[in-house]
Order: C-alpha cells, then sequence, then structure tokens
C-alpha cells in the first residue's frame, strides 16, 4: 500500500511539473516573442488551472475570462500576429522540453524513468485538452490552447495536437 501511495504522490509531483513547464512555455512566448512587459504578466501559479495572466488596470486576468484577457493581451499585440505563438507556447514548449529529456534519460539507460516523463507529459496534455473542450462548451468561450486557437486557424489546433500525441507516442515507442 506505501508503493501505492508513493507512486500516486510521485506522479502528482510529475504532473505539477509538467504543468509548470507548460505554463512557462506561455510566459516566456508572451515575453520573448510579443515583447510584454514583466509588470503587465505574471505566472498565477496558486490558480486552478496555473495559467498566466495579464494586467488590466489594477486587476490581473485569468484567460477564464476570454474576452478581457484575450483584449488585454490584444493591447501587446494588436494586429494578433503573434497570438497563435503565444497560445500555442505552453503545448510547444512542454513537448520540446520533456520529449528530448525522455530521450536523453532513455539512451543514459533509464528507460523507466524516460517513459514516466512521456506518459505524464502526454497525460497532461490530455487533461489540458478536456479540460478545454468541457470548459469551452460549458462556458460558450475559449478556456484553453485548442479553442482559443479554434477562433482563428481551425486546422491549427488538430495538427498542433496530432504532431505533439505523435512526437510523444514516438518517443514512447523507442524507450
Amino acid at each position: 500500500m506505501l508503493w501505492f501511495i508513493s507512486s500516486v504522490g510521485q506522479l502528482f509531483v510529475g504532473f505539477l511539473a509538467v504543468v509548470l513547464v507548460h505554463t512557462f512555455g506561455h510566459y516566456y512566448a508572451a515575453r520573448s516573442i510579443v515583447g510584454i512587459p514583466a509588470s503587465e504578466i505574471r505566472l498565477q501559479v496558486t490558480a486552478v488551472p496555473l495559467n498566466v495572466a495579464f494586467r488590466d488596470d489594477e486587476e490581473w486576468l485569468s484567460p477564464v475570462e476570454y474576452d478581457r484577457y484575450r483584449a488585454a493581451y490584444d493591447q501587446h499585440d494588436p494586429d494578433g500576429e503573434h497570438f497563435e505563438r503565444f497560445v500555442a507556447a505552453g503545448d510547444l514548449f512542454q513537448t520540446g522540453l520533456l520529449v528530448p529529456a525522455a530521450l536523453v534519460t532513455a539512451v543514459a539507460g533509464f528507460p523507466a524513468i524516460a517513459s514516466l516523463i512521456v506518459v505524464v507529459s502526454l497525460l497532461t496534455t490530455t487533461v489540458y485538452v478536456v479540460y478545454d473542450v468541457v470548459m469551452s462548451l460549458y462556458a460558450g468561450a475559449p478556456r484553453g490552447t485548442y479553442s482559443a486557437l479554434w477562433t482563428t486557424m481551425r486546422l491549427f489546433p488538430v495538427v498542433l495536437l496530432a504532431g505533439i500525441v505523435f512526437l510523444h507516442l514516438g518517443v514512447f515507442h523507442f524507450v
């Protein structure tokens, strides 16, 4: 029984680590690609789900308030030139960091750890997609990466998700 509790705890910590990596990807893109100043953006690590918040006057907006959130984003990218990059950056950063980390871990002789990295990353993506779909349908407005991308380019979120799943499963098969 102690083994099970320890394993569940490790999975939970792994899940939180992946969520943090994912959220940091959005933050990094907003700061480096979009050019949003640090005073106008922050990681909300105590929020559920973790997110990147934008300042709107004296208030911090989360993606849950999509219309206001998008308006706050648009102040820094009025033409929407970088919007898709910002939104996709969480998944791209997560995949770009964890898939190679799993490969290196496997080649270094730790296939169980490599498999765990891939599985936790893919499960985290699954949780994000399910949350996104359910909450977006419930709210009638985008609530995550894929629904936000769906509002701009319908094919892009499908291709993005397929690519992410393909890379994860390819590495899992290699391991």
